[in-house]
């Protein structure tokens, strides 16, 4: 692939991206999408307290779960099931929580996680 198609292709997939952002956050309502856009940066907390009153861990529209809880947070980063899982043949092989994966200088004592809901 030239140099010239990869760039577009680059372009294209961010712009994608961004605008399918923009539909979920605008047009769906999606609230962890509406944190990245205008309305986010603008107001946040007011993000925060719609997240917060759908309980500890949502669903959001992109299919995305999103909690506002620390105690649900630290759960989810120090329980392995939640981790990687990289070799197929050999589970044991390389086996941590997401945790395990954050150096400790960029820990932080706030949380925040979402992850892609698989089905």
């Amino acid at each position: 692939m030239s140099d010239l198609t990869s760039t577009l292709k680059f372009a294209v997939d961010l712009y994608r991206a961004k605008a399918a952002t923009a539909y979920a956050g605008y047009v769906r309502r999606d609230q962890l999408a509406l944190l990245g856009l205008r309305p986010g940066r603008a107001n946040p907390y007011a993000i925060y307290e719609r997240l917060r009153a759908d309980g500890a861990l949502s669903l959001t529209r992109q299919g995305e779960w999103v909690s506002t809880s620390h105690r649900v947070c630290d759960e989810v980063l120090r329980d392995r099931r939640f981790g990687v899982n990289r070799n197929e043949q050999d589970p044991d092989a390389f086996d941590v929580s997401f945790l395990e994966m954050i150096s400790s200088s960029s820990a932080s004592s706030s949380c925040a996680a979402a992850s892609r809901r698989t089905t």
